[in-house]
């Protein structure tokens, strides 16, 4: 009979162990780095959301000021972050025209770009991201509106 002896088999669960342990430490960076994705994602969302917050609002009081209202929303990540904003599409609409009372919508899209190894061919790649904001027109800008009481 040959039996191994327990310094053989310490040795073959060692190798055993290896194996299992690279296989196991492959899943978890790969899970780790969905789980940072996805927040890098999601803070990508809330910057463009935010930025077309404040394109909103400075379009509440200047409705026909167009294109200050995209420098506003351009312009209002000041730290880099996940969000390129110069490549980001802006639009602005106007409700029923620019009279007190009616309101002004700014759309930001942006495509984001996923990181994560091997999922970043499988899924549309990049992930359109849009975000939304409106707000009522505080001025008067337009002499034929009417008067307007808020």
């Amino acid at each position: 009979m040959n039996n191994p002896s327990p310094v053989q088999r310490l040795q073959k669960q060692r190798g055993q162990s290896l194996v299992e342990m690279g296989l196991t430490l492959v899943i978890l960076l790969w899970l780790l780095a969905a789980a940072i994705n996805f927040g890098t994602g999601y803070l990508a969302y809330v910057t463009i959301r935010d930025a077309a917050q404040e394109g909103a609002v400075y379009g509440a009081l200047y409705p026909t000021d167009v294109g200050g209202i995209v420098d506003r929303v351009r312009h209002s990540v000041q730290v880099a972050g996940p969000v390129n904003m110069a490549l980001a599409d802006v639009d602005v609409t106007a409700s029923e025209g620019i009279c007190p009372g009616n309101v002004i919508r700014v759309m930001v899209s942006y495509n984001f770009q996923l990181t994560i190894p091997f999922v970043d061919m499988m899924i549309d790649n990049p992930i359109p991201i849009h975000a939304y904001a409106a707000s009522e027109i505080l001025r008067r800008v337009d002499p034929s509106c009417p008067a307007y009481e808020p």
